[in-house]
């Protein structure tokens, strides 16, 4: 799991939450969550880490990955994430992704200049 105690801790002090509220609000010990964050126990299960990510409102994944991965989910929310794997599922390739990408932002880049009035 390597740095669950420091995500743990990061994203509680972010919800502005002391040791103590998270261990009220998810019904794990206080000395737990504690020693979860000074890197005291490195395995807690599953079940532990689903209450705490509930509590602290964030995707079980983000107490569960590594860095890098963790950055990308940060940024992703469960609706990017849902069309994303619809969109996999469906077929779309990569590179449709990037072509449509393209399109919208020449559309956008095209929209920005002014429009010559047509005479008919």
């Amino acid at each position: 799991m390597g740095e669950v105690g420091n995500r743990i801790k990061k994203y509680r002090l972010r919800k502005g939450y002391s040791i103590s509220r998270l261990a009220e609000e998810s019904g794990i010990a206080k000395s737990y969550i504690s020693f979860l964050e000074r890197d005291q126990r490195k395995n807690p299960s599953v079940d532990t880490l689903k209450k705490l990510a509930g509590v602290l409102k964030i995707p079980l994944e983000l107490l569960m990955v590594d860095e890098e991965r963790e950055s990308i989910l940060e940024v992703l929310d469960d609706e990017w994430l849902g069309l994303i794997k619809e969109a996999k599922e469906s077929g779309v390739s990569k590179e449709e992704v990037r072509n449509y990408i393209r399109f919208i932002q020449y559309n956008n880049w095209n929209d920005s200049f002014p429009q010559k009035k047509q005479d008919n």
